[in-house]
């Protein structure tokens, strides 16, 4: 399978004001990294960001779609959720939004390590 950068490449240029951000193919889509935590996605030509308690509702609020993953089972809601559109076109609401990300990304490593 051929790799497709384009949205790749675009989303990364976008992210760059965040700083270290670093990205990795996988699975036939793209993560994305910031200082070891995973907080956005390409899958299926779309960019999802990370979600949690401490942002899903700003997600839900600008009725975005829910990145859902097929299973044998049946399909799978994921923690993530699409970027807005607009925040593809700019740079600056892009970064806002990167932010929720990280934060939930943040949030959810912490959680894991309260359980332990």
């Amino acid at each position: 399978m051929k790799k497709d950068t384009a949205l790749s490449d675009h989303v990364f240029d976008l992210l760059a004001p965040l700083g270290g951000v670093t990205r990795r193919y996988m699975f036939g889509g793209w993560g994305f990294y910031k200082d070891g935590f995973f907080f956005a996605i390409i899958a299926d030509g779309r960019f999802y960001l990370k979600t949690g308690p401490c942002n899903v509702q700003d997600f839900l609020d600008a009725g975005l779609a829910q990145w859902t993953f097929p299973t044998d089972k049946g399909p799978m809601k994921m923690s993530y959720h699409e970027a807005p559109e607009s925040a593809l076109e700019n740079p600056h609401l892009m970064l806002t939004w990167a932010r929720k990300g990280l934060a939930a990304a943040k949030e959810a490593v912490a959680k894991k390590k309260k359980r332990k």
